[in-house]
């Protein structure tokens, strides 16, 4: 089992924390150069390990494409691996006259190292996500520690297809947002999406740029669970 960091915007990780119909799943674009021998003209192929070699394989019986060789990698892990969410923060270390804080958040560049063990926990950090006062200057998700991450998710499912391949159920486990007799049309704030397929794209071209989803790449599909840090 091996963790690895993922970083989710301020509206994906309120889907991931919603109560009903919480984010499951996650798309990204996979980064890796077609082998034009490479059998990847059909969709749902799941990545299995073989010791410390990876390789793709078709949903149900048979295998498409085993090269040893050239194991194609999924940069997310497997199924039983986590992911610690990284996420838009600020720290809120109590300044206690015990530490040097006025260095610590008067100077921009200033270490972690100066804020004491006691207070790397997510309970001494604030979330972008979930912060609803005053303007705040944020710490990018990239930057985050792995200490100040509040959600740990473990993979359940790990595959890779075509962008619109994506089914009304995968849409919907995405954490697309449900309104009145539809679904959100994240491109028109004003708009409404009959199908959640129809919503989740206009989710990906709202990140990615207008009309990005009919380029239709290669994804990683990622299933997981929130699990207890």
């Amino acid at each position: 089992m091996k963790e690895r960091g993922i970083i989710f915007s301020a509206p994906m990780i309120t889907a991931l924390r919603r109560e009903t119909s919480p984010k499951t799943q996650t798309r990204r674009v996979a980064k890796f150069k077609t082998d034009p021998g490479l059998n990847l003209s059909f969709t749902g192929l799941s990545v299995q390990r073989f010791g410390e070699t990876w390789s793709l394989f078709s949903r149900g019986a048979g295998s498409c494409w085993e090269d040893r060789s050239k194991p194609l990698r999924s940069p997310y892990g497997l199924e039983g691996d986590r992911l610690w969410v990284r996420e838009t923060h600020q720290f809120d270390a109590p300044v206690d006259g015990t530490w040097p804080a006025t260095q610590f958040y008067g100077c921009k560049g200033a270490p972690l190292d100066l804020i004491p063990e006691r207070f790397r926990h997510p309970n001494y950090c604030l979330y972008r996500a979930s912060w609803l006062h005053g303007p705040i200057t944020w710490r990018p998700a990239i930057h985050m520690p792995r200490w100040a991450s509040r959600i740990l998710l473990e993979i359940t499912d790990v595959r890779i297809e075509r962008l619109n391949s994506i089914s009304d159920a995968d849409a919907i486990a995405e954490g697309i947002e449900p309104i009145d007799e539809g679904w959100r049309d994240y491109m028109d704030p004003s708009g409404l999406c009959i199908k959640p397929r129809t919503s989740y794209q206009t989710l990906w071209d709202s990140i990615n740029g207008a009309a990005s989803h009919k380029t239709n790449p290669w994804i990683w599909a990622v299933s997981f669970k929130e699990i207890q840090p």
